[in-house]
């Protein structure tokens, strides 16, 4: 079962849609992947401009959350809906399935109707379903900067990557050098 009609879920995380190329425009313009580690890297001297953008995602993110949170309850609610519709269809077309008795057998259409609602309604109370609220508090940005270390400066893999990414140009180069000179490189 999916609680989302994939059509309408397109509407309900337009805004999330929308909001993840802007992330990805503030990772393609600042940060650089790097194969040696799992971390990106970004440039000491662009770290200023990069926190000030990510201030402005981090106000936009609550105005995202806000905007999407009716949506996404309205899909709950529909799916809800949509489940409680189809157990009550099963319990009709299969009334065994919901009491055996002659008094049951025997009772009228709106009755056994009442009946497979109720049993229906029983299911759907009983299912934990995702309080859009608390999902949508859960969606921050979580950022960590590490400087490049001794051990780091000694990998030879790293050191390439880095010079190949721009992120160690010109002076810093020969500077690097002098420093290796003085340091076993692995």
């Amino acid at each position: 079962m999916n609680l989302f009609d994939k059509y309408k879920s397109n509407e309900a995380f337009k805004y999330f849609n929308e909001f993840n190329i802007k992330v990805q425009e503030l990772i393609d313009e600042f940060l650089a992947a790097l194969k040696t580690r799992k971390e990106n890297v970004l440039l000491k001297s662009n770290k200023v401009n990069f926190i000030t953008k990510l201030e402005l995602l981090k106000v936009e993110l609550n105005t995202v959350k806000l905007k999407s949170l009716d949506k996404i309850s309205e899909q709950i609610k529909e799916t809800k809906q949509g489940l409680l519709k189809q157990l009550s269809d099963f319990y009709m077309q299969n009334m065994d399935a919901v009491a055996s008795s002659d008094l049951f057998a025997n009772s009228s259409p709106e009755y056994k109707l009442s009946r497979a609602k109720e049993l229906s309604e029983d299911i759907i109370y009983s299912i934990k379903w995702p309080i859009p609220h608390l999902i949508l508090s859960d969606f921050k940005f979580n950022v960590q900067f590490s400087d490049i270390t001794f051990e780091d400066l000694q990998n030879k893999e790293l050191i390439k990557e880095l010079i190949e990414k721009k992120i160690i140009v010109g002076s810093d180069i020969s500077n690097l050098a002098e420093f290796g000179k003085a340091i076993e490189v692995k």
